[in-house]
């Protein structure tokens, strides 16, 4: 689907492509896609039915649904009173006292921070239990989805929105598919435009700090970085400086051809950059999250996380990601990959937990050619994922030694 989506903007995206694509980009991402199919299609595990639970899917439920809520209400406190951030300052100026005070976050912080990450697990389980059938618990479980936009909103990233509207779509895709129709359809494609709104004001509530007029506003997003492989046409712009055009309709074209270069720019600045000597990174890049953690707790020496690409800010896709850090090794990566995919999906059959995880792969190969899903924050999920299922394991595990005893 990620191609598909990809190739579907390209085509109609006015915009002009100032390098175009060499054939060893294009080698190397279909080897990347052939290699992760590969691993998926070859791989072979033994599946042995687990126990079943003996928890309710409703116990399940309202307690994922306390932990979460404790979790964020605690990375609430982190970012509003020990990161000083607020929603009275810009957006750039929140992202600044962020990094800078990262340092007064203690470990416990941190834990919450990860455990934040399956704020879509709530949904996975209500469709696949009983409470689908209550509607309550339908709509706690899509409200929690909206828990990470607080964030989303003080440090003006469009990124989360984008989330939830993906963990809705490939949830009722995958475990709801029959009850798709005409009005959720409809819902949807409102839904698309509500999300180009708010992508619009989110956009210029981060820019508007140093801009005094629209037309200042314009030219500053016109001419972001990533316009500097593929800026758009020459009547297209002219169009954004036209004062015979209202600004809502200037903001919403803006958000939508911005929205259709953020999604294809990715592989023209991987492109940009495969053929320079780049010393390669060993997961530095694309792993710096973890990295960062394991410096604060100095458990291991010190490991400086890496940035080696030219053009630093802009994304590079999975792809020219995992370039910078294995270069063509990373064909061996893909291949793991779709073989963890499999053990997953074998295991998705039995557990409720590695359904989940399912959910956030098929975002993942959704989003490979568009960028890098997994660098940073994006790795939270399976590392907490990780601890769940450690956690589920030993309370199995004694409830079954108190039953034995018993």
């Amino acid at each position: 689907m990620g191609p598909l989506i990809w190739l579907s903007i390209f085509v109609v995206l006015p915009v002009h492509i100032v390098e175009q694509l060499s054939f060893r980009t294009i080698l190397f991402i279909f080897l990347c896609y052939m290699a992760l199919i590969t691993g998926f299609r070859i791989s072979h595990f033994k599946i042995k039915p687990g126990n079943q639970s003996r928890l309710s899917d409703k116990k399940i439920f309202f307690t994922l649904l306390a932990v979460l809520f404790f979790c964020y209400v605690l990375r609430w406190y982190d970012l509003f009173i020990v990161r000083e951030l607020s929603f009275t300052f810009y957006p750039k100026d929140n992202r600044l006292l962020n990094e800078l005070n990262f340092h007064k976050s203690n470990y416990f912080l941190n834990f919450a921070s990860l455990l934040k990450s399956l704020y879509f697990l709530p949904l996975v389980l209500v469709f696949n239990s009983r409470l689908k059938e209550l509607k309550s618990a339908v709509f706690i479980a899509h409200l929690f989805l909206f828990l990470p936009i607080v964030e989303a909103i003080l440090k003006g990233t469009r990124k989360p929105f984008i989330e939830i509207f993906l963990i809705i779509v490939v949830c009722h895709l995958v475990f709801n598919f029959s009850s798709i129709n005409l009005k959720k359809i409809i819902i949807t494609f409102f839904a698309v435009i509500s999300l180009m709104v708010i992508s619009a004001s989110i956009l210029y509530q981060r820019e508007s700090k140093y801009i005094t007029n629209p037309n200042e506003y314009y030219h500053k997003i016109l001419n972001a970085k990533y316009n500097d492989l593929m800026p758009l046409k020459t009547n297209v712009k002219s169009f954004f400086y036209d004062n015979a055009v209202s600004n809502r309709i200037k903001s919403l074209a803006l958000a939508s051809l911005q929205a259709g270069q953020y999604v294809i720019h990715g592989i023209y600045e991987f492109n940009h950059i495969i053929d320079d000597d780049i010393p390669k990174s060993f997961g530095k890049y694309t792993f710096y999250a973890p990295i960062r953690f394991l410096n604060k707790i100095n458990l291991i020496p010190k490991i400086k996380a890496e940035n080696p690409s030219p053009r630093e800010i802009v994304f590079l896709t999975a792809f020219g990601g995992l370039f910078l850090d294995f270069g063509w090794g990373a064909l061996f990566y893909f291949f793991l990959i779709g073989a963890i995919q499999k053990f997953v999906y074998l295991k998705s059959g039995y557990s409720i937990f590695y359904r989940a995880i399912l959910v956030y792969f098929l975002i993942i190969n959704v989003f490979l050619p568009i960028f890098n899903y997994i660098r940073g924050a994006g790795i939270y999920p399976f590392l907490a994922f990780g601890i769940l299922l450690f956690v589920s394991y030993l309370r199995e595990k004694r409830l079954h030694e108190e039953s034995f005893n018993t």
